[in-house]
């Protein structure tokens, strides 16, 4: 694969450079990524999953196989045929439509490993850099008096990664509200691209500490690196809709 900008070591990661490896999938995956917005931010004291129980769940998205959420262990997911009947009757599961989605899902993952070795296709150009370096993008927010947003992605094989990239990250909503409020930070960890034993080493060092457990996730952290208050992942709404809860995580 290409590089069109600075490599992880040189400190940043342009916008171009995420499409460039979200596109290869979006094709592929956003079929498989479609929600139902009825379940979008509904809460849930229990959630029952085979033998496992969870706690005061957030539901993030869902689809004709998954149910994302986030709840007292972090950010999960889990199919919806594991879950008990009326649950699954609640969110809509259709175990037909499960099982075709399932079959296009491994039919996309193998055309995606067939298209890797393609040349990438041509991506909006931005001026959005995604930095690798949290340290330094702090010391840049003080100076600017902005906040990080720090993304903990799965560029090259995490199919909602690239549906956020598609509706949000890409839109111009959220560039002019990055280039104004925002220092961005990418903790990547791609099955297939090539990446410094440093960097990945940083990048597992920052998932641990903020107890990462789901691709893509969003942290938004004041110049202290303390967390204004939000963990967020796919968001219903869009561009619009992110960038709403990320001012109300800045200013509350």
């Amino acid at each position: 694969m290409g590089l069109l900008c600075k490599t992880p070591d040189q400190g940043g990661m342009t916008v171009r450079r995420l499409c460039i490896l979200h596109l290869r999938i979006i094709a592929a995956f956003v079929f498989v990524a479609v929600v139902f917005n009825v379940s979008a931010d509904e809460r849930l004291p229990v959630l029952k999953v085979d033998i496992d129980t969870y706690t005061n769940v957030t539901v993030t998205a869902v689809t004709a196989t998954d149910i994302y959420f986030t709840c007292d262990k972090g950010m999960l997911n889990a199919k919806l045929k594991n879950l008990e009947p009326a649950v699954q009757k609640h969110f809509g599961f259709d175990p037909e439509k499960a099982r075709h989605a399932e079959i296009n899902q491994a039919q996309a993952d193998a055309a995606f490993r067939a298209a890797a070795a393609k040349p990438a296709p041509a991506a909006p150009a931005t001026n959005l850099v995604w930095s690798t370096d949290l340290p330094g993008a702090l010391e840049r927010a003080r100076a600017e008096n902005k906040s990080v947003l720090l993304l903990f992605d799965g560029s090259d094989w995490c199919p909602t990664s690239a549906q956020v990239a598609h509706d949000i990250l890409y839109q111009n909503e959220f560039m002019a509200y990055a280039r104004d409020r925002l220092v961005l930070v990418l903790a990547d960890f791609p099955h297939q691209l090539p990446q410094s034993n440093k960097l990945k080493e940083a990048n597992a060092n920052l998932a641990a500490h903020f107890n990462i457990r789901y691709y893509p996730t969003f942290i938004l952290l004041d110049t202290n690196g303390e967390n204004l208050g939000g963990v967020l992942g796919y968001t219903q709404g869009g561009s619009s809709a992110f960038v709403a809860k990320l001012e109300h995580f800045r200013t509350r």
